[in-house]
């Protein structure tokens, strides 16, 4: 039987920021590249506590999004958070 891959995804670290009444993820780069299935109540938790979110396998191999408390600066943003 084949193993399901797991864990965090470590290229897939986003900072999230707010337009207007909307609350939208930027990679690395500083491209806006929306809400890729992270749910509202994740996005604006984040944003209020000053935390990344980042993407990961969970057991059963599906992709989830979730909040972390890293430094953006230690993930390679060129940008303080806040």
């Amino acid at each position: 039987m084949n193993e399901i891959k797991k864990g965090y995804v470590p290229n897939e670290v986003y900072k999230v920021e707010q337009f207007g009444n909307t609350f939208k993820l930027i990679d690395t780069a500083g491209v806006k590249v929306g809400t890729l299935g992270a749910t509202t109540g994740v996005r604006k938790g984040a944003f209020k506590e000053g935390k990344a979110v980042q993407a990961f396998i969970d057991k059963n191999g599906k992709r989830c999004i979730g909040k972390f408390l890293w430094m953006f600066t230690r993930i390679g943003y060129p940008y303080e958070y806040r």
